[in-house]
C-alpha cells in the first residue's frame, strides 16, 4: 500500500505530465501560462516531476533534444536533494513519520536553478519567441497566406489554423477545416501540422489535411510526411508509433487508428481549390456533411437508413441543389434545406 507521500508525488507526477502535453500540443492562454509558473514555483519536486514529464515526451515523440543530455545529468544530480513538502493528513494523522529536515546544499540550490531556467526557456519558447498567428475562413471562403519561412497555407471554407514558430520548430494547429500545406525545407526546424486526431511531420513536401467529424484525411502530393495517431479520449493526446506516407497516398486517422490507403491521384484531393467536390466510395451522409461546409443552406436528410449507402460523383461545391437532385432521382430520398 503507498503511503502518503508516494501518492502525492504520483498526483504531482500526473499533473506534471499534463502540463508537459499542454505546451507540446500549443493550448496554453495567457492565463494557463501564468498558472504553469505558480504551479512550478509551489515545490522543487514540481520542477523536477515536469522536468521528467517533458523528456519523456519529447521522446515518444520522436524529436531529438539538444538539452536531453543535460536534463538527464540534472535530475541524476538532483535525485535525493529534493526537499519534499509537508503533507497535512486528512484524518489528523500520518502513516509515515515526519521527514527529517534537510539542509539546502550549493549543488542542489544550482541545480534548482538551472531547472528553472530551462523551464522558463521552454514558456518563452512556445508563447514569447514568436507570437501565435490564426487565419481563418467563412463559408465559401478560401485563402492563400505565405508563412514567415517561405511555406505557405491555403485554406479551405469553414477553415482555421493556428502558426507557432520558434526557433527550433514551426507547429501548426488545424483546428477545423481543411488545408492545403506547401513547406519549406528547413531541416533544422521540423514543420508539424496538430489536430485532434494527428500529429503530421515533414521536412520539405506539399500535402493535404482535411478533419471530419469523425477521421482526419491526409493526402501526400510530393515529398513523403510522418503521422502519429493521438488518443482522442487523453485531455492533450499521447503520441503513437509514426507512419510513412509518400506522394501519392492518403491515409485516414480514426479512433487513434491509422489506415494508409492503395495509391490514388493527389489532384483529386485539391480539387476543392477549383470548388469541386470529388467522392468515391463515399457515404451519403459524409458527403452532404461536406457540402455543408461549403454553403449556408444546410442539407439534412429525413432518411437516416441511408446515410451510409454510399456513391461516386463529381460535383460543384456551390451547387447543393444538384447533389439534392442526384440523390432524389438515385435513392429516392427524402431531403430538405435549412437555413
Amino acid at each position: 500500500m503507498r503511503s502518503m507521500r508516494q501518492k502525492a508525488r504520483a498526483a504531482i507526477s500526473d499533473v506534471a505530465d499534463e502540463w508537459a502535453a499542454r505546451l507540446q500540443c500549443l493550448q496554453l492562454t495567457v492565463v494557463e501560462q501564468a498558472d504553469f509558473m505558480a504551479w512550478l514555483r509551489q515545490s522543487p519536486v514540481h520542477v523536477e516531476e515536469y522536468l521528467k514529464s517533458e523528456t519523456a515526451l519529447f521522446a515518444l515523440d520522436g524529436f531529438a533534444r539538444q538539452d536531453s543530455t543535460e536534463i538527464t545529468s540534472l535530475l541524476e544530480n538532483a535525485q535525493g536533494n529534493v526537499r519534499e513538502l509537508g503533507l497535512p493528513s486528512m484524518d489528523g494523522g500520518s502513516d509515515v513519520p515526519p521527514a527529517p529536515r534537510r539542509q539546502w546544499h550549493l549543488p542542489w540550490i544550482v541545480a534548482t536553478a538551472a531547472a528553472i531556467v530551462i523551464v522558463i526557456a521552454v514558456v518563452l519558447c512556445w508563447s514569447h519567441l514568436v507570437p501565435a498567428s490564426s487565419y481563418a475562413t467563412e463559408v465559401g471562403e478560401q485563402l492563400h497566406t505565405v508563412l514567415p519561412d517561405g511555406s505557405s497555407v491555403d485554406l479551405n471554407t469553414r477553415s482555421k489554423v493556428e502558426v507557432h514558430y520558434t526557433a527550433d520548430s514551426r507547429d501548426i494547429r488545424l483546428t477545423h477545416g481543411e488545408a492545403l500545406f506547401s513547406v519549406a525545407k528547413d531541416g533544422r526546424r521540423p514543420f508539424r501540422v496538430i489536430n485532434r486526431d494527428a500529429v503530421v511531420r515533414a521536412i520539405g513536401t506539399q500535402f493535404n489535411v482535411l478533419q471530419q467529424q469523425n477521421r482526419t484525411t491526409i493526402t501526400v502530393l510530393d515529398g513523403r510526411v510522418a503521422i502519429a495517431a493521438r488518443k482522442s479520449t487523453a485531455s492533450m493526446g499521447a503520441l503513437r508509433q509514426e507512419m510513412l506516407v509518400a506522394a501519392g497516398h492518403r491515409a485516414q486517422v480514426a479512433t487513434d487508428e491509422i489506415h494508409q490507403d492503395v495509391q490514388l491521384a493527389p489532384e483529386r484531393a485539391i480539387a476543392w481549390k477549383d470548388h469541386r467536390l470529388i467522392f468515391e466510395n463515399e457515404t451519403i451522409g459524409n458527403v452532404i456533411a461536406e457540402f455543408n461546409r461549403y454553403n449556408r443552406r444546410q442539407i439534412m436528410l429525413d432518411d437516416p437508413a441511408l446515410a451510409g449507402q454510399r456513391i461516386d460523383g463529381v460535383f460543384d461545391a456551390e451547387k447543393p441543389q444538384n447533389l439534392i437532385a442526384f440523390l432524389r432521382h438515385n435513392t429516392g430520398a427524402r431531403i430538405r434545406e435549412v437555413q
